[in-house]
């Protein structure tokens, strides 16, 4: 069973909460999975999308879908983590990560 969840960063702007949404998620446990993680990013990112810069919000709502997708198409087998995975990994989704990583001054 999943652990609570910590509650997404409810103050600050978009990269401070961005910043805050990665080290949350370095605490969910290997036990949790990666559905967990995928889904608690692309519902944080939801929620703090309006406070993204216009240029940015396709590229968080990328994120969010590849997020989305990742986790409803994750089933648990080979098949079903390495197709899901795709989404993570797709061109649109490495480069929406990239640009908004380079605006907040992120590792990359």
């Amino acid at each position: 069973m999943a652990q609570d969840l910590p509650a997404a960063p409810r103050t600050g702007d978009f990269c401070t909460r961005l910043r805050e949404m990665g080290e949350k998620v370095e605490t969910i446990s290997d036990d949790d999975g990666l559905v967990t993680v995928a889904t608690y990013q692309a519902d944080t990112l939801t929620e703090i999308r309006p406070l993204a810069p216009a240029a940015l919000q396709p590229d968080v709502d990328a994120l969010i879908a590849s997020y989305r997708s990742f986790s409803e198409q994750m089933d648990g087998t080979t098949v079903g983590t390495g197709m899901a995975g795709l989404a993570i990994v797709s061109p649109d989704s490495v480069a929406a990560r990239g640009r908004i990583a380079t605006h907040c001054g992120l590792p990359q």
